[in-house]
């Protein structure tokens, strides 16, 4: 895959889940994915602040065992990050 590729497939998931359970969005900031050796690093914002570590944080783990059950041959880390970075 090209880091284009996880970052749609990756913002799909995040598209699909994350305002229907928290009330927010969430967004990969697209053009920061790097790839070191079979991982992907996704780098991953909330669309507002105020947004609660720990909630931000469980959700992400979510994701991340959902893509890794629908795509187990990627290896992708979401790293959370502030509004604004």
């Amino acid at each position: 895959m090209t880091s284009v590729e996880v970052e749609d497939l990756v913002q799909r998931w995040l598209t699909e889940r994350s305002r229907r359970l928290t009330g927010y969005g969430l967004q990969v900031k697209r053009g920061a994915t790097r790839q070191e050796d079979e991982w992907w690093y996704v780098v991953v914002v909330p669309d507002k602040d105020g947004v609660r570590a720990t909630q931000y944080a469980e959700l992400l783990a979510e994701v991340e065992e959902e893509l890794e059950a629908q795509a187990p041959q990627e290896k992708i880390l979401l790293v959370p990050a502030l509004v604004g970075v």
